[in-house]
């Protein structure tokens, strides 16, 4: 689908019924293979001509948010969407609806797009992105990444660990896991990452701890992120879920 006319195809009063329109065939495939945890939500499901549609993301992120409150109090929330340089990745529309659940539930929450080191959001993209609820909101949820002051490294991954993912390519330096300030705030009670898993050149599959250890990074980590998949080579990372920079991040 067009992703601007899903963008602004959103709507809670076009769900419903809808919502379990699809075939028996990919509900089947749904059910067979969804799991749960205490404190995670895992969805898995679809085929390779599925669509997942705004109805099906409510009432899974409905789903979400219900089972986890029954076991913790969520009273302020962090929301981690990448920039509007994923805006394709349908995370406006996943942010939208995640708020509008907070929002009838008197939750608070903070976003904090997801920058790297890209420029900051203008006023525009926030609202064709995330849409006008958001962008008229006073005062506005919305807090700029500074990658360059607001960060805290959390630890550090030594250079026996980066020669040995970069197969000894990189050798001397250690890897400083940085993440924005916001994150370690006591004030949220749930940090929720938001945003699309597809091919990246630099971690070979995007989102997951990139979100938080590369887009609310700090200007050192993402530097280094950068110049370990440069020198590795785009063809040992595109696509693939274990490859050096990802095994460095996961470590």
């Amino acid at each position: 689908l067009d992703a601007k006319k899903r963008e602004m195809g959103y709507s809670q009063e076009n769900c419903g019924a809808a919502a379990t329109s699809s075939s028996s065939k990919d509900n089947d495939a749904s059910n067979s293979t969804k799991t749960s945890a205490p404190t995670m939500l895992h969805e898995i499901g679809g085929t390779p001509t599925s669509i997942v549609t705004d109805c099906q993301i409510e009432e899974t992120v409905t789903q979400f948010f219900t089972n986890r409150m029954k076991t913790q109090q969520i009273q302020n929330v962090l929301l981690i969407p990448p920039d509007y340089t994923r805006y394709h990745s349908h995370s406006g529309v996943i942010t939208r609806i995640v708020t509008d659940f907070l929002l009838q539930h008197n939750i608070s929450f903070t976003i904090l797009p997801a920058l790297g080191t890209h420029a900051p959001m203008t006023a525009t993209q926030i609202r064709s992105m995330f849409g006008d609820t958001l962008a008229d909101m006073t005062p506005s949820p919305f807090v700029v990444h500074d990658w360059r002051n607001n960060v805290t490294t959390i630890g550090v991954v030594p250079s026996p660990i980066i020669a040995k993912a970069t197969n000894n390519i990189v050798t001397d330096l250690e890897y400083p896991a940085q993440i924005n300030n916001l994150c370690l705030d006591s004030k949220f009670d749930l940090v929720l990452s938001i945003g699309q898993v597809v091919p990246h050149e630099v971690t070979g599959m995007a989102n997951y701890n990139k979100n938080l250890l590369v887009g609310a990074g700090g200007v050192d980590a993402i530097n280094l992120s950068h110049y370990i998949g440069a020198i590795v080579g785009m063809e040992t990372s595109m696509g693939r879920a274990s490859n050096p920079l990802r095994d460095i991040l996961e470590h």
